[in-house]
């Protein structure tokens, strides 16, 4: 996170089925990682500017269909940070509130700097066995068929 503060709100699948629901807080300096077979919404929680850089892998596959087909994200973070549930899922797992994590890239100015000083740090963007080993925000609670990373 370059700049303000969010809420990620992220879905992971299997297959078509949603079978799991995470939202954190990321603040400036935060890095937010999010998992294969996953979709996100980032949410600006302030009146404050949002500002993000990515790294991407070249392996990865968006899951927004089930965002647009379902009007949103499964839930909604109401002023105040109140959860509401998005009634277009026909049925949702619980939402865990979960922490950031730090990745250990403090002592460098950005993202490019460090994946670009460091980039062994990041290869668990493309390979699925590092990612399960990283300190991710997200509980890791199974295997996955396809491998598919971001970093926001």
């Amino acid at each position: 996170m370059l700049e303000g503060e969010a809420h990620f709100l992220v879905q992971r699948y299997h297959y078509q089925e949603l079978v799991d629901v995470s939202l954190f807080q990321a603040r400036q300096g935060d890095l937010a990682l999010i998992p294969p077979n996953s979709g996100h919404v980032m949410i600006n929680t302030s009146s404050n500017r949002l500002v993000v850089g990515e790294l991407v892998s070249r392996g990865c596959r968006q899951e927004c269909a089930p965002f647009v087909e379902r009007k949103g994200g499964a839930y909604f973070v109401l002023e105040g940070g109140k959860l509401v549930k998005n009634a277009h899922y026909p049925s949702l797992p619980d939402v865990q509130i979960m922490k950031s994590s730090d990745f250990g890239l403090a002592e460098y100015s950005s993202l490019l700097e460090s994946f670009v000083k460091t980039p062994e740090l990041f290869g668990f963007l493309s390979d699925i066995q590092k990612f399960k080993s990283t300190r991710a925000p997200l509980r890791w609670t199974g295997q996955f068929k396809a491998l598919s990373t971001n970093q926001v």
